[in-house]
């Protein structure tokens, strides 16, 4: 897969900005393509469908070409519904030594033409992960898009002396108390408690006899 999208038909030059030859076809409603590495697809014709990433520039800098499936940059293209213009977004991923997501950034804005070149950031929608040597999520940090941070969990399982137990979920624990910035967003759940005749029944998650 590396593309989609949905066109508005119509007729209508002035209606979506087009003129001449591109006048009875309609802009993307709402579009995405992904990217692996450089160079991983060619249309036929030779034309350049979709915009590029500047090598030199911050998204660039924070992801890489694993050659094996994962998807290095997503860009999405949606539509203010209230004024028609065009909302872009370029997505950078990165991924751990087992190829699980570790960081997850967003930008906004450096594009020009076709060409996306950010070279700042200041954490807008920024996400990241850390993982136990099961795949478990152990930590999640989450960012609003002005880039304040909305989240700092930590997540907690069955554990016997530091060691995992099984893999089931049983707390969440929140450590951005900033509460005031995001009144909708689900606050600290009290204490983690690990006993084990506890820890099934005074935690955020519990489970019956077949899980």
């Amino acid at each position: 897969m590396k593309g989609i999208n949905a066109i508005e038909n119509s007729n209508d030059p002035g209606k979506d900005g087009y003129s001449g030859v591109n006048s009875t076809f309609g802009k993307d409603l709402t579009a995405f393509s992904l990217s692996y590495f450089d160079n991983d697809y060619a249309a036929i014709n030779g034309q350049t469908p979709m915009a590029t990433v500047n090598s030199s520039s911050h998204p660039a800098s924070n992801s890489s070409q694993l050659f094996n499936g994962n998807i290095r940059y997503m860009q999405t293209r949606l539509t203010n519904l209230t004024t028609g213009a065009a909302m872009p977004m370029l997505n950078a991923y990165k991924y751990d030594q087992l190829n699980r997501l570790s960081q997850a950034r967003s930008y906004e804005s450096g594009l020009s033409g076709s060409v996306w070149n950010p070279t700042t950031y200041g954490n807008e929608y920024f996400n990241a992960f850390t993982y136990d040597g099961m795949g478990n999520i152990e930590t999640q940090v989450r960012h609003a898009r002005n880039g304040t941070q909305i989240d700092n969990l930590t997540y907690h399982y069955h554990k016997n002396a530091g060691k995992l137990v099984r893999n089931r979920l049983y707390h969440l624990n929140d450590a951005q108390t900033n509460t005031a910035a995001f009144t909708d967003d689900l606050d600290n759940m009290l204490t983690f408690r690990p006993e084990a005749h506890r820890i099934n029944v005074n935690n955020n998650y519990s489970y019956d006899e077949e899980g």
